[in-house]
């Protein structure tokens, strides 16, 4: 049966107009079809966040980095995109030798809710090389534990003229995620240029005097439950 739409905006069919009645039964079908597409969907927000310089005052750089979260089932999926006219890095890398020596983004997850300060915490790194580096955190003045590997997490680079785009996919339900929306928070940050000219960047920290991340207080929602980045 052909359905079409007249220049009134009356639904016809075969050249007889629908009813009233069925008129408003086509369109709560359709409603109903399009929130379905729309629950199913990923959730991929349409605009990124600028990272911000937080070390040193200064830099010739402006807004070279942003970051983009959406949630997909249970999965965090993160995406960077960096705008350098050089790339410092290197591969492949020597051994004793990690992607926060040199140009880097950096996303900082944790799921466990405010009640535990957000200790437990995982960081996780990207080189413009698609070299990763994982680190667990596991509470205030406990060792790190570095070069862990969280089950499921996946990372890719796109090197492009003039820029780079990190994407990382990580498992949250592999961290001990209970699904509640509101208790993914954290920060993103990156590490660009060569020593001495190297600038920290970050998406909640303030400005600092000597450039730590680790700040877990600081954290974030990552995500709203529309799957909106946080400003």
């Amino acid at each position: 049966m052909t359905v079409q739409l007249t220049s009134r905006g009356r639904l016809q069919t075969g050249g007889a107009e629908l009813s009233t009645g069925l008129r408003y039964t086509t369109a709560v079908v359709m409603l109903v079809l399009a929130t379905f597409a729309l629950a199913s969907a990923p959730q991929t927000p349409e605009t990124a966040c600028n990272l911000y310089l937080v070390y040193p005052a200064q830099s010739a750089l402006k807004k070279p980095v942003s970051v983009r979260f959406a949630l997909d089932g249970n999965s965090l999926k993160v995406v960077f995109e960096v705008r350098t006219a050089a790339i410092y890095a290197k591969a492949p890398l020597n051994a004793n030798e990690y992607p926060f020596q040199r140009d880097v983004v950096e996303v900082f997850v944790s799921v466990s809710g405010a009640t535990t300060n957000n200790f437990p915490y995982y960081e996780f790194e990207l080189s413009p090389y698609n070299q990763a580096f994982q680190v667990k955190v596991p509470g205030v003045k406990q060792r790190f534990q570095e070069g862990i590997h969280v089950p499921g997490f996946e990372h890719a680079v796109t090197r492009l003229n003039g820029r780079w785009i990190g994407t990382m996919t990580i498992p949250l339900d592999a961290l001990g995620w209970d699904g509640d929306v509101t208790k993914v928070v954290g920060n993103a940050y990156a590490i660009l240029g060569k020593p001495p000219h190297r600038s920290f960047w970050s998406l909640f920290l303030p400005v600092q005097t000597k450039p730590n991340f680790h700040r877990p207080e600081f954290f974030r929602p990552l995500v709203c439950p529309q799957g909106v980045p946080q400003p």
